[in-house]
C-alpha cells in the first residue's frame, strides 16, 4: 500500500515537471503526442508483466452506474461549460446542486 501511494505521488510530481518542460521547450501540443509511446510500451508489456486473473461471476451494477453517471455529469458540466470557476453567479452551483442532489436521491437504493 506504501508503494502505490509513493508512485502515485511520484507519478503526479514528474508529470507536473515533465508537462511544464514540454510545453515551455517544445509546444503544448506535444503533451498529446507522449502518451503514444508510453500507450504502446504498457500495452506490450502488460502480457508478459500480468498475471491472468480468475473468472468471477457476477452482475452489471446498473444502479451504481447511473448513480455515478448522474453525480459527476453535473459538476463535469460546471468545470468546463461555465466561464469562471468560482463564479458568484447563482447559476454557477446549480450543477453542483443537482450532482448533490441526485446523490441524495439515489443513496437509499445503494445501501
Amino acid at each position: 500500500m506504501g508503494v502505490y501511494a509513493a508512485m502515485s505521488v511520484a507519478g503526479g510530481a514528474i508529470s507536473l515537471i515533465a508537462g511544464d518542460l514540454l510545453t515551455m521547450y517544445i509546444s503544448w501540443r506535444w503533451v498529446s503526442f507522449v502518451d503514444v509511446p508510453i500507450g504502446l510500451a504498457a500495452a506490450l508489456a502488460a502480457p508478459r508483466v500480468l498475471a491472468e486473473s480468475r473468472r468471477q461471476r457476477g452482475r452489471f451494477d446498473l444502479p451504481g452506474a447511473v448513480t455515478g453517471t448522474g453525480v459527476s455529469l453535473p459538476s463535469r458540466h460546471r468545470r468546463c461549460c461555465l466561464p469562471r470557476p468560482r463564479s458568484s453567479r447563482p447559476a454557477a452551483s446549480i450543477p453542483c446542486c443537482r450532482g448533490a442532489c441526485w446523490l441524495t436521491a439515489t443513496a437509499p437504493a445503494r445501501a
